[in-house]
């Protein structure tokens, strides 16, 4: 689709690579034209969140489907008209919210639980999604039943393999808008008993894989000018938990990357943002590291109903769409804001 775009103010050409190629038609005295073709909506929104941060001010929006092409008046500021889906989110939401509809999601851990219901989820909305796991025959049976999806085989503990599964985001949908930082794996036990190769491996996955996965990501919603990170820690960290010191250490340390993350990126458009699921129905228990037996028990001894993955997803979508710091589904008397 061919855009014409023309705003208030003085753009300076060294802007231009922010605004996806988009040339700068004609300047006038206070007004500048911008014109070009975007290759969807997500790059729409893109475009006018640069406009709203750098102070400018949306006058109108005309498209085509060819240059020179018969145009359509979308917005005006004459005629107050819009026929662009959620355009309001621009100017009434703040700079860093986030359209799920036609947004590139990369998901780690979607083979199942959270992130299994967060590709649902974001689907729905009208996501475009890079579903990135270990278990190859889950995402793919996933991506099947999803509208835009891809199935990308993926160890996030391998750089190579993170590299690899970004690159093919790249190629299929020319543009990630959305990160979703949730592969993760428990450990169990007392401290006196906690395996150092076990622990090591906990960190591996659980901070070290976050860390890899958003520089791998941050150079191309740098180039973007805006962008979504969400990183899954957990709820045991919110309040001490006798046998999960190993596990809640690493999710410790993912949430404080998380919050640094964030205001290092602060002017940069992208937000990142972080997620606090309590107990959860998945296959946590079962993908546990070391000592099942015992994180079973703990489980148990709770009289506290698993939260469905479903409500941790819609939380994270949440997230995505505010640009908020944070979200927890922790019960109050664990250190949490949840009284569900």
């Amino acid at each position: 689709m061919h855009y014409r775009i023309r705003i208030q103010g003085h753009l300076d050409p060294g802007w231009q690579d922010r605004f996806w190629g988009l040339c700068i038609e004609q300047q006038e005295t206070g007004t500048t034209l911008l014109s070009g073709i975007l290759p969807d909506q997500a790059a729409l929104h893109g475009v006018l969140l640069q406009i709203t941060r750098l102070g400018l001010v949306l006058l109108s929006l005309e498209t085509s489907e060819a240059p020179g092409g018969q145009e359509k008046s979308v917005f005006s500021t004459q005629t107050k008209k819009t026929g662009l889906s959620r355009l309001s989110y621009v100017s009434t939401q703040g700079e860093n919210n986030m359209n799920i509809d036609g947004a590139v999601m990369l998901i780690t851990g979607a083979s199942s639980g959270i992130g299994a219901a967060t590709a649902r989820a974001a689907s729905r909305d009208g996501a475009r999604l890079v579903l990135a796991a270990r278990r190859e025959e889950r995402i793919a049976q996933l991506a099947d039943e999803l509208r835009e999806a891809i199935a990308v085989r993926c160890d996030v503990t391998d750089a190579d393999q993170v590299a690899k599964a970004v690159q093919t985001a790249l190629e299929t949908f020319g543009r990630i808008d959305v990160l979703v930082n949730n592969a993760g794996q428990g450990l169990q036990g007392q401290i006196d008993e906690i395996d150092p190769d076990d622990f090591r491996a906990i960190l591996d996955l659980n901070l070290v894989a976050p860390l890899v996965t958003m520089q791998a990501v941050l150079p191309i919603m740098r180039k973007q000018g805006v962008g979504s990170i969400v990183n899954v820690s957990s709820g045991t960290i919110l309040s001490v938990i006798p046998g999960t010191g190993a596990y809640s250490a690493s999710k410790a340390g993912l949430a404080t990357l998380s919050a640094v993350a964030r205001a290092e990126l602060a002017s940069t458009g992208i937000a990142v943002s972080t997620m606090y699921p309590f107990i959860t129905a998945t296959e946590f228990l079962e993908s546990i590291r070391a000592d099942h037996e015992s994180a079973a028990r703990l489980e148990s001894s709770n009289s506290l109903q698993p939260q469905k993955p479903d409500q941790v997803a819609e939380a994270i979508l949440d997230l995505i769409r505010t640009g908020a710091e944070r979200a927890d589904l922790v019960p109050e008397q664990y250190g949490g804001t949840y009284r569900g």
